[in-house]
């Protein structure tokens, strides 16, 4: 189904908590999003196809038709789908000491805030940030861990991103902890998990590059993918449809498991629409890890390509 984008739907979007505090400033981007990407003028009564919002102007960069793309689903997105597994938490005790902490951030953690938990991860009390701590060892006041712990926001599996942007926003609380229906942990959400959704992956000072962290151009017609990638980034790169709008999956890890129906062992091959060859590469018995993608037939997506 393509559907259509009509200027009375990008008008609603206005009354969404996410932008945020001020309408008319979204107003203005609205109207800049569309002049921008379309080169146009824009009518009082105009309907665009999402078709031809995808493959409109050759004026627009891969870069600019993915963002634009990401801020038309982003108020259909759901905490559940960004958020980061329970399983990939990483968390210090609650009775973990000032100086203790500290070397884990030099080695383990190296993070602006840290989750702090009691006992189990499913009581998560807060988080610290990185300069409460450096302003301790610097003053080396006699304060514990309890004394700078930050509360979280809590949310749920279900809550739509868009307010949970706007919740953070008007809190100043960048993370958040996602509880299920009985309380314990599902996993963490984080601002910088809400803003790749629109603009892709984030970098900051402390993430370390490897291949592992996105995806690898093998040659002209393999990719070598982390399983957390997402799909849609994949298709760009290969040119061709891996899921459909059915497909509740969002990244290729995701696929992989609708496929197969469990965590399969490396090595196992897959045919997707008889157009890709998928390969596991790297997991364990709890998750996948890492796959390789390879066209049947053709090269990758000139801008992929090496």
């Amino acid at each position: 189904m393509l559907g259509y984008v009509k200027k009375e739907d990008i008008s609603s979007i206005n009354s969404k908590k996410a932008m945020l505090t001020n309408p008319s400033k979204f107003d203005i981007l609205k109207s800049w999003f569309f002049r921008l990407f379309l080169k146009e003028k824009i009518e009082d009564n105009f309907y665009y196809t999402i078709k031809k919002l995808k493959s409109n102007s050759k004026k627009m960069a891969l870069e600019e038709k993915k963002i634009f793309m990401n801020l038309l689903k982003f108020g259909h997105k759901t905490v559940e789908d960004v958020m980061i597994p329970r399983s990939d938490i990483k968390a210090v005790k609650l009775t973990t000491s000032v100086e203790e902490l500290s070397k884990i951030l030099n080695s383990k953690i190296p993070h602006t805030r840290t989750l702090v938990y009691d006992e189990t991860l499913d009581n998560i009390i807060g988080f610290i940030h990185i300069k409460d701590l450096f302003k301790i060892l610097v003053t080396k006041q006699d304060i514990s861990l309890k004394g700078i712990i930050r509360k979280p926001i809590i949310s749920a599996p279900s809550m739509k991103l868009i307010d949970l942007l706007a919740k953070m926003r008007r809190d100043r609380v960048q993370i958040s902890i996602v509880v299920d229906e009985y309380g314990g942990t599902d996993g963490i959400v984080t601002i910088e998990d809400i803003m790749e959704e629109i603009v892709g992956r984030i970098d900051d000072e402390h993430d370390k590059k490897s291949d592992n962290d996105n995806f690898k151009i093998i040659n002209n017609n393999t990719i070598l993918s982390n399983a957390r990638v997402k799909v849609e980034e994949l298709e760009l790169a290969l040119g061709v449809k891996l899921k459909t709008e059915n497909d509740e999956f969002d990244t290729i890890g995701g696929l992989v498991l609708a496929k197969v129906g469990n965590v399969p062992s490396v090595g196992i091959k897959i045919d997707i629409e008889e157009q890709v060859e998928l390969e596991v590469i790297e997991a364990d018995p709890r998750s996948l890890k890492q796959v390789k993608l390879k066209l049947k037939n053709g090269t990758l997506l000139p801008n992929y390509t090496l």
